[in-house]
């Protein structure tokens, strides 16, 4: 895979900026799930499908007290997860699902996607390799992903890459339309994806990580610690610079310079080369710390 025509939701200037000050998804889906549940216990709805619920719930409380809260928690945490979930683009055509796994042609696609067509076998055999490369590793958590055209997508623009293939924003992973044959781009994203469900208190585990690879190398080859990441992606000195020093840890450490760029790049390139990764001390410690971030998913 050439990591430099990935682009990533951490590295996208549109999402830092969507993102601003705002609550991180758990904060959102807790907050969400108080109001909701408040609102059904007081007898406010916001439409039929409510009144049913507090129906139901008084039901409970009459005849099964002490099943109700635990109910009504059960389906206020399943309105959160919708709530959360952003909608595809309108227009957009769903052409195949896999094991949940949803997905879609956008408005901007150029090329044939049609039944029996090359194109579809190849998307449908790329598909298939990540729920069954995931098994394992990751709990396959449904993800839709969107086939775009990268050249028109306005997601695509503003990024280190000058031609990505692929990226994964607010829920939802776009691929190319002329790179749906490589497998690892979809694990690649996905990856991104589940870690953006991470909980805040365990993220602190995946900094960790990142940050033990990185000290390994400073303190052996006694170098200051540099910036892996351009502060500023639009600047090309300070991104050349910056992908000069990964290119140089990334010789010592064995480890893909991509994945040097900041933790979520990490936790994505380790998840993509989880069973081709050599078992040698420094992957062996990465990926028992990542674990641990993997068993709280």
């Amino acid at each position: 895979m050439i990591f430099q025509q990935l682009v990533e939701k951490i590295s996208n200037p549109l999402r830092k900026k969507s993102l601003g000050d705002h609550p991180s998804n758990l904060e959102q889906s807790k907050q969400f799930l108080k109001d909701w549940k408040d609102s059904i216990i007081a007898g406010v709805f916001a439409d039929d499908e409510d009144k049913a619920i507090h129906a139901k719930y008084q039901q409970y409380k009459n005849q099964f007290p002490e099943r109700a809260d635990k109910w009504l928690d059960k389906m206020a945490k399943y309105y959160a997860d919708q709530f959360l979930r952003s909608k595809v683009e309108k227009g957009s055509v769903k052409i195949y699902e896999h094991k949940g796994i949803q997905v879609f042609l956008d408005n901007s696609v150029t090329e044939s996607f049609d039944e029996g067509s090359k194109k579809l076998e190849v998307l449908k055999s790329s598909v298939d390799n990540l729920a069954s490369y995931i098994w394992d590793i990751l709990p396959n958590r449904k993800p839709r992903i969107v086939i775009t055209n990268s050249k028109t997508n306005p997601l695509f623009s503003g990024t280190y890459a000058e031609d990505p293939i692929g990226l994964y924003y607010d829920r939802i992973i776009y691929i190319d339309q002329y790179n749906i044959n490589n497998p690892k781009t979809f694990i690649h994203e996905y990856a991104h994806y589940v870690a953006d469900l991470i909980p805040q208190q365990t993220k602190p585990l995946l900094q960790r990580a990142y940050n033990q690879m990185l000290d390994k190398y400073w303190r052996k080859y006694k170098v200051k610690k540099q910036r892996l990441e351009p502060e500023d992606p639009s600047d090309s000195e300070q991104s050349e610079l910056a992908k000069k020093w990964r290119m140089k840890i990334s010789t010592k450490l064995g480890f893909p310079q991509y994945g040097l760029m900041n933790p979520d790049e990490f936790f994505a390139v380790l998840i993509e080369n989880w069973k081709e990764f050599p078992n040698n001390s420094a992957t062996y410690q990465y990926k028992s710390i990542v674990k641990n971030v993997l068993t709280r998913l």
